[in-house]
């Protein structure tokens, strides 16, 4: 496990056997004059081989401990609308959708 206490948590979660790491998550301290402290989940991923095996709770669980541990208000994330399997997930964790939101983006 690697953290940075300012900024960054990030957790990789290895298979015991093979010590291949097969999962991470990585969240950003989320602080603004408008809101309560939080994490911002950048980036959740599991190896298709080890898909339904509890790896995607453990590393979201081990989120919320530390987001408790540090007294954060919540935990925040952004899901691809086509993502549907991934937005059971979320749900069936606890976490409600919040809004719809237009991206936008400029080149330079």
């Amino acid at each position: 496990m690697m953290t940075d206490a300012e900024h960054h948590y990030f957790l990789v979660y290895e298979d015991e056997e093979t010590k291949k790491a097969v999962g991470y998550i990585h969240a950003e301290v989320y602080a603004t004059i408008y809101s309560d402290t939080l994490f911002n989940v950048l980036s959740l991923a599991v190896d298709g081989d080890y898909h339904k095996q509890g790896i995607g709770k453990k590393l979201i669980f081990a989120l919320e401990k530390e987001a408790a541990k540090r007294h954060y208000a919540a935990i925040r994330l952004n899901s691809g609308e086509a993502r549907k399997e991934a937005h059971k997930f979320y749900e069936n964790i606890g976490y409600t959708m919040e809004k719809y939101q237009k991206k936008f983006w400029k080149s330079l």
